[in-house]
């Protein structure tokens, strides 16, 4: 069984186990935005002291190379000269391309302080190209950076060396770097969490299964299905309902839980195999998956799952 980590407030924990490549030169980076959503010099003067959200276009970013957690750059943010703005305790938009696999994904659930930024203060996320121990990646030697997802001139900024990159992540932005550390959390086991089957009336009724971190324990629970099944035969295994979120994950503990909603019948009809339980595993290859009582005998035909969501809202399972 892999080692727990204790949770701190500020702490960060990477979507997997963190084999990176050390980051070995020391070097930094220096970029100016150029022209984002948030408009020209007047919006400038917009900001000045009237408590108005950052654009990219308002700041100015440095990128340095860590060495903690298995290696990631920390970027710092500052508000350009005669600038007052408010920068949101959320994940900037990154990439290190253009391609999904390149895209950086958030680390936090929540987000954390909105920073005022102003003069000399400043503004840290951290981010690392690779959260997994594969030498397989996509080379890239710059990250492009936005502080929302539709500013049309996101900065650009050069890294130090060609890096590979393979899942990265980036924590929210904080006030202390010291806490835009992405420090590293294995995925989930299902003996790492323990679950609960509510039913529900939504979409023709389905079940909600809640999974929470056992006590001591926080892991990172992938985006994806779980491996479901009402019985042991093929027509009650359960499918996925919509297609894995493509490199993200959840941070779960017993305060965070995730959530899937499974249909039992995702057709109209009479037919179906009846079942008074619901089996269940993470990984898909598990020996011993969790069985879950159902309140009452069901009948099932193509059941089908959502992914594993954050919001119990999201894991309303509706037929594709």
């Amino acid at each position: 069984m892999r080692s727990r980590l204790a949770a701190r407030s500020a702490q960060v924990f990477l979507t997997a186990a963190v084999s990176v490549t050390a980051l070995t030169t020391a070097a930094t980076g220096t970029a100016f935005a150029g022209t984002s959503g948030r408009g020209d010099g007047a919006a400038h003067a917009a900001h000045k002291d009237v408590g108005q959200f950052c654009g990219t276009n308002d700041l100015t970013f440095s990128l340095t190379e860590e060495t903690q957690a298995g290696g990631y750059y920390l970027v710092t943010a500052k508000a350009k000269p005669g600038i007052t703005c408010y920068l949101e305790g959320i994940a900037p938009t990154a990439s290190f391309g253009s391609t999904p696999e390149t895209k950086v994904s958030p680390v936090e659930r929540a987000a954390t302080e909105t920073i005022k930024l102003s003069g000399s203060t400043a503004a840290y996320t951290g981010i690392n190209p690779k959260s997994v121990g594969t030498d397989e990646g996509t080379n890239s030697h710059r990250l492009t950076l936005a502080i929302t997802n539709f500013e049309i001139k996101p900065v650009t900024l050069d890294l130090p060396e060609t890096v590979s990159v393979n899942q990265a992540i980036a924590t929210n932005w904080h006030a202390d770097p010291a806490d835009a550390v992405p420090f590293a959390v294995q995925p989930c086991t299902t003996d790492d969490l323990r679950f609960s089957l509510s039913e529900k009336t939504q979409a023709g009724g389905y079940y909600l299964v809640t999974a929470k971190a056992k006590p001591g324990i926080t892991c990172s629970l992938e985006s994806i299905a779980p491996t479901a099944s009402f019985g042991s035969t093929p027509e009650t295994q359960v499918s996925p309902s919509e297609p894995p979120a493509a490199y993200s994950s959840i941070e779960v503990s017993d305060s965070l839980p995730a959530y899937t909603g499974i249909s039992p019948k995702s057709v109209g009809t009479n037919e179906g195999t009846d079942s008074r339980q619901l089996s269940l595993d993470i990984t898909g290859h598990e020996t011993r998956p969790v069985t879950l009582g159902l309140p009452e005998t069901v009948s099932v035909n193509q059941p089908i799952a959502t992914n594993w969501q954050a919001d119990s809202a999201d894991a309303v399972p509706f037929p594709s």
